[in-house]
């Protein structure tokens, strides 16, 4: 699959995988599996990254599509933890990359537990964000817990779009939902 994925380190011990399709090319940071840019061939950009973002190992970036895990917000009983939870400033490991059809690109990635990460959260379970590039981006945030104990989770991709002039945006395929 070397035509549509490459890697890049942007810094010190910060890859990239860089993805591109005949419709659409997007990166990824490994750290925190963080969509931070997806854009259609001919096409402005969709996902908004700041151009003051910063790219260091235990850093959040600012824009793109960070993953909030396992919590949203600041954390519900210890404000020392951080806002949005972990997951977007660890590394993740790619386990597995696919072409599928209609030239699209598929990468699983999976969160990397270590002492650290199971300090803050103990329970038993495994973290998946799944990221399919093409003419559309999609992206799915799995966790499935793996132990015999149920627990309260909190998980959100917090994306961040492109938007040229708020007046002009419509937001479509909201019919028959309820919404705030």
């Amino acid at each position: 699959i070397a035509d549509f994925l490459s890697f890049e380190d942007i810094a010190d011990g910060y890859t990239v995988a860089n993805v591109t399709t005949r419709f659409a090319t997007a990166r990824i940071a490994l750290q925190g599996a963080h969509v931070m840019t997806y854009q259609q061939a001919g096409h402005a950009p969709l996902i908004w990254l700041s151009k003051f973002a910063k790219f260091a190992p235990g850093k959040s970036i600012r824009g793109g599509v960070p993953v909030c895990w396992p919590w949203f917000g600041p954390h519900a009983s210890d404000a020392k933890l951080p806002g949005h939870g972990f997951a977007r400033t660890v590394p993740w490991d790619l386990v597995d990359a696919r072409v599928l059809p209609a030239h699209r690109l598929r990468l699983e990635f999976e969160l990397v537990q270590t002492d650290a990460t199971r300090a803050q959260w103990p329970h038993p379970c495994t973290v998946k964000n799944i990221v399919t590039v093409g003419q559309e981006l999609e992206v799915e945030l799995v966790t499935t817990n793996t132990g015999s104990t149920a627990f309260e989770l909190g998980q959100a991709l917090h994306t961040y779009f492109e938007i040229g002039d708020i007046r002009k945006t419509t937001v479509g395929g909201l019919e028959n939902c309820d919404y705030i």
